[in-house]
């Protein structure tokens, strides 16, 4: 999660779907940051994923990282996109309020095109 520095700083541009609640930035260096779809559950909206990846390959994204979780591992493998290093779960790195219960201790994942 970055906050507006965060972007400036990375030089990048954010990219927002109009009419819905889903985006990608991709930083200068061409780091594809913080793809995100919260559209509610049951929303024609929900499961573009593989589209957003597509869209942030089309305006330079090359790399990204995720954590280890089954369907990010699947949307971006689909997309072209192979893990060349990984990082297991660090707690003094977790995000603010991350959910352990929900989410448990994913390692992180770098890929790249």
């Amino acid at each position: 999660i970055y906050g507006i520095n965060d972007y400036a700083d990375k030089g990048a541009r954010l990219f927002k779907l109009k009419g819905i609640k889903a985006g990608f930035a991709v930083a200068a260096d061409g780091d594809i940051i913080s793809v995100h779809n919260s559209e509610p559950k049951g929303s024609a909206f929900r499961g573009i994923g593989r589209q957003l990846v597509r869209l942030a390959k089309q305006e330079g994204g090359h790399k990204l990282d995720h954590f280890d979780f089954p369907k990010l591992n699947e949307i971006y493998s689909a997309e072209g996109f192979k893990e060349y290093d990984r990082y297991p779960w660090n707690d003094d790195y977790a995000p603010s309020g991350w959910n352990y219960e929900k989410f448990g201790r994913p390692d992180l994942i770098l890929r790249r095109l």
